[in-house]
Formats: C-alpha cells, structure tokens, sequence
C-alpha cells in the first residue's frame, strides 16, 4: 500500500488476471422530466454514445419524458481486492468489495484530461467528514481568476459548497470521493481530479467505508472474464490519452486461456469501445445462452419502477 503517493496505472496485459464476474446487464429506462441522455448513460455507467447508437437517436439532446430507452450495463468485475473501494478511470465507475464480494456499484464523476486527471494508484482513505468546508486550492483559484471569475478562497457547507454533503480524504494530499452539487457530472470527466458521486450514492459509501479502508484507483480501458464456459471482453475509450495497444494485450490474454475465440469479434469490440461486455468466445456445446447475474450489492439510491433495480451513481464534485 503506498500512502500519499499514486504509482504508474496497472495494466492487464498479458500478465494480467482474467476475471470471473459479471454485473449489471440489459435493461430499459423511462425517461424523466430534466434528464438529459449524459446524465442517465453516467448514472448507470453507460457510454452515452452507445446508449444512442442502441436507441436510433440521431439527436442525443432530443428524449422526453416517458420515452423507454434500451440500455446494456453488462460489465465486467475487476475483483483487484477482497476489501475496500476499486475504481476503473477508463470506465468511470466505483466498485466496493467486503470479503470477495461486490457490495456496492455506482458511475463517478473524474478530472480533466490533461492537468486535471485523477491520479491513479493505491491510496487509502485517512479522513470522513460530513458536511465539509471546501478550502479552495490556490491552482484553482488562480483558473478562476484567468477566466475572469470570482476567485473564492473558501466555501462554506451548504447548497454551493461544491463538495457536497460528504467527504472522503485520501492519504494522496489534495484529493478525495465527495458529493456533487452537479448531478449531470456523473459519467463526465469534469472536476479537478477529485471523484463526485451522486448526493445518495457518496451518502451510501460513506456509510459502508470507514477511515483507513483501501482505496485502488486503476485506468484500465480493457477488461477480461471467463464466466461459465464463455469469455468476455470489455473495452472503453482511452480517455487521458495513454496510446496503448489494446490489441495486442487482448490477443496475449486470450491465447493464454487456450479456449476458442471469436477473432473476427475481437478487434470490432475494441474499435467500437461502447463499455459494454461482450461475449468473443462460441457458445459452449450443448449450454443454453445465460443472462448476466443480477447485481447482488447494495444502495439506498431510488431506481424508476419502471426498471430492474440495480445499483450504479450520477452526480458530484468538487473544484
């Protein structure tokens, strides 16, 4: 565990464990007065690309209320430890662990490519503080002052504090996971390298963790599982610009399982990078096709009724 610092992003590559879990799967959504198809695609840790590609909508800024989208939030769990908080830069999106088992799940908001990304690295968390006050760091108050803002030093709690109503620290000096007072964030690479969660989903974690529980922070755009005979690949886009040769880590990792793969499907996955995790191996003789396993974590965040609940986040940030 390295305290303060981040470490180089771990790669799966070829020496990279393949993964034995699934959650999420396909579903519909009822659009709702106000929401937009970014903000509904960060909430269930969708690409919102591929949430239109899938529905025909030639114009992502026309839904209305009462249209019923289709939405695959098949993924893949990276199981990187048996306690405590993972969370993928590449798909925006938090997992926590207790004992080997996926408790909770939900889409965060991250930094801006460039100066503003989340570093990644193992970190833990060192402070829990509700209702916290933002004390404005100086870098940002020197962007307010060049876009021509009102430079503020500190922010009390309440409606404009940008952090929200919870605060987790982590032992990297400076950042932490905290509420939002900007749900659409969520899904977005927005903040100054904090994580925002959704005003109920941070409530929800903030309950479940606890101070000194391990925080791994990865940028993984490519992901592998074999579950029940068939094999599995997920890829998302490369959003802080790495240039790695997702292909040839693919082909590594898949030749070492030593099962039948769908070559023609492989590289049309890792072109496309819509998120979503698809099968590139046959379907096992005599298997019937299987549904993606109901998500068994937990949260007090209300899903639709019109929806199979399920557990994932929008919203949140800070400066």
């Amino acid at each position: 565990m390295i305290l303060g610092s981040a470490i180089p992003a771990p790669s799966f590559g070829s020496a990279w464990p393949v993964f034995t879990e699934l959650t999420g799967g396909p579903r519909e959504y009822t659009v709702r007065s106000g929401d937009t198809l970014m903000a509904i695609a960060g909430r269930l840790g969708a690409n919102w690309r591929a949430v239109a590609e899938t529905n025909g909508l030639t114009n992502p800024n026309r839904i209305y209320p009462g249209q019923r989208l289709r939405i695959d939030t098949t993924r893949i769990v990276p199981a990187m430890q048996e306690n405590g908080v993972v969370i993928n830069l590449s798909e925006a999106f938090l997992y926590y662990f207790e004992e080997g088992r996926l408790i909770f799940q939900a889409g965060v908001g991250l930094g801006k490519p460039g100066r503003w990304r989340t570093p990644a690295g193992a970190f833990t968390i060192l402070k829990k503080e509700r209702h916290p006050v933002w004390e404005v760091p100086r870098s940002i108050q020197q962007e307010m002052e060049a876009e021509g803002r009102v430079v503020l030093t500190r922010v009390p709690p309440g409606p404009d504090n940008p952090l929200g109503e919870f605060w987790l620290g982590l032992s990297f000096p400076g950042y932490g996971l905290h509420g939002t007072i900007e749900p659409s964030s969520i899904g977005q690479f927005r903040s100054h390298g904090c994580i925002r969660m959704h005003p109920e989903d941070i409530g929800v974690l903030f309950s479940l963790v606890r101070v000194g529980t391990p925080v791994r922070i990865i940028e993984e755009p490519l992901k592998i599982a074999r579950v029940n005979g068939r094999v599995y690949l997920e890829a998302h886009p490369d959003v802080y610009n790495r240039r790695r040769n997702l292909h040839s880590e693919a082909e590594a990792v898949l030749h070492k399982l030593g099962v039948p793969v769908d070559w023609g499907r492989v590289p049309e996955l890792l072109q496309a990078r819509s998120g979503v995790a698809e099968v590139v191996s046959p379907l096992a003789e005599g298997r019937s096709p299987e549904k993606a396993p109901v998500d068994h974590s937990r949260s007090r965040g209300a899903e639709q009724e019109t929806v199979e609940r399920t557990w994932f986040s929008l919203s949140a940030q800070e400066g």
